[in-house]
């Protein structure tokens, strides 16, 4: 977009600080990211003119991209709370603000003032998630409706390339709740729609750039598949490799001596290795998938980047060093919840339990479908974290979009705790009142339970 990083930081400008005021070349726009095509490039757009207003000539002031990215946050958390106006009013209450307390925590918002791709993959998820919920109560929903659902889960899965199955699973959700709307034409539009968002997904992920397409993949195999590897040799052969490559195993792709440029490396890695024959691995060692998963487990609620600094470097800080203010989310998240695969499976079973038992109970349509929409986020969450998993499981901004879901999940729990809890009050509120009315009083039984007593 011609926006460059002052020559005298280098790369730390994208890792160690954060560097406040960047230089502007209209004769260098690139309408790229640093590694891909992402939506994130339309908030890039957005913010020239903020920018160039904000800015003296030649220059770009970063806080142009972080108004931008806030503006587009702030479109998606009001859809979200739209959705949230049929609970009765003290629950819509304690929705919204458990919602603000966790997606204003640093750990989300820091990113904002940057030109990575999570702000858009945040901002899409909010604002799928927040459609979604209020199609599924609109019996007749207006246009808009489906047609915004169907461009923000297409957003989302362009987002980055870790996100593009994404599309596909919205897609689908966007016709189940669709299905129901008057008019064939309607649904056939629905349906229409639904096939292009999944066609732009499936486009986007095979045309990941070459060069990051490498990298990851390298990844995969020299910094997960092999490195708990009790024979990296042997594991290298049946790839097709030659087993002195074990000489790269724990060498990241992005490190300048990987040898991903190298024309030679690349004819004997690339050409023999690919994302199918890594699946087909892991399939046939389900041992070795559940030792990485265990490895992602350890850290995967650990929300801020590591080595990614927020602080500019005229402050004198440390590279790398981060702002501990509005953390209380993040900090609470990484010192209460427990650490290990046992407590990420527990935590995704009981939200598809919960999910499951609201659906088969709930004789009202749109309660259905939100259940449904619940079940969608623990596909999300489990699909995030799975991907980290074989791919980096050290990188915290692969779980950028896992931890995302995660807190929703939370939100859901409780405002499903909440609503039996108000439920169980109701009922024995209107029990004991029947009680009094026919002249009878109660108290407490040997199971502590109220029981009715004449």
């Amino acid at each position: 977009m011609g926006i460059f990083p002052p020559p005298e930081i280098g790369g730390a400008a994208f890792f160690g600080w954060i560097v406040p005021e960047y230089r502007f070349d209209p004769q260098r726009i690139w309408l790229h990211g640093l590694c891909c095509y992402s939506s994130e490039t339309l908030f890039g757009v957005l913010s020239l003119p903020v920018g160039l207003l904000l800015s003296p000539p030649g220059r770009f002031e970063l806080e142009a991209i972080g108004v931008v990215n806030l503006l587009g946050f702030v479109a998606a958390f009001w859809l979200l709370l739209l959705a949230l106006r049929p609970l009765p009013p003290a629950r819509r209450v304690f929705g919204g603000l458990l919602l603000l307390l966790i997606f204003t925590d640093v750990a989300y918002v820091s990113l904002f003032n940057s030109f990575y791709t999570e702000p858009a993959a945040l901002i899409f998820l909010l604002a799928s998630l927040g459609l979604a919920l209020v199609l599924a109560r609109r019996p007749d929903s207006p246009p808009w409706l489906p047609a915004g659902l169907f461009v923000c889960a297409a957003l989302l899965a362009t987002s980055r390339p870790q996100n593009a199955w994404l599309g596909v699973l919205f897609a689908a959700l966007g016709i189940r709740l669709t299905w129901h709307l008057p008019g064939v034409s309607r649904r056939r539009l629905a349906v229409a729609a639904a096939v292009l968002v999944s066609v732009v997904s499936l486009w986007y992920f095979r045309h990941i750039p070459g060069s990051l397409g490498r990298i990851h993949l390298y990844n995969a195999v020299f910094r997960e598949l092999l490195v708990e590897s009790p024979d990296p040799r042997r594991d290298l052969a049946e790839l097709g490799l030659p087993p002195e490559l074990d000489r790269l195993v724990g060498s990241s792709g992005f490190s300048r001596n990987a040898p991903i440029a190298d024309p030679g490396f690349q004819r004997v890695f690339f050409r023999r290795v690919g994302y199918g024959k890594l699946a087909r691995f892991y399939a046939t060692r389900p041992r070795r998938l559940w030792r990485a998963f265990e490895r992602t487990a350890i850290h995967a609620l650990e929300m801020r980047p590591l080595g990614t600094g927020n602080y500019a470097r005229e402050t004198g800080k440390p590279e790398g060093s981060l702002n501990e203010s509005f953390a209380v989310w993040s900090r609470a998240k990484e010192r209460l919840a427990p650490a290990g695969l046992w407590f990420v499976i527990a935590y995704l079973f009981t939200n598809l339990i919960a999910a499951l038992a609201l659906c088969l109970r709930a004789r009202d349509r749109a309660i259905r479908r939100s259940a449904e929409i619940w079940i969608a986020v623990v596909l999300v969450t489990a699909f995030q974290f799975s991907v980290s998993a074989v791919m980096d499981h050290e990188s915290r901004r692969s779980l950028f979009l896992f931890n995302a879901a995660f807190d929703i999940l939370f939100t859901a729990l409780c405002l499903a705790a909440a609503s039996l809890r108000l439920s169980a009050g109701t009922v024995f509120a209107s029990e004991r009142a029947g009680w009094e009315k026919d002249g009878r009083t109660a108290r407490p039984s040997d199971d502590g339970v109220f029981s009715p007593l004449s």
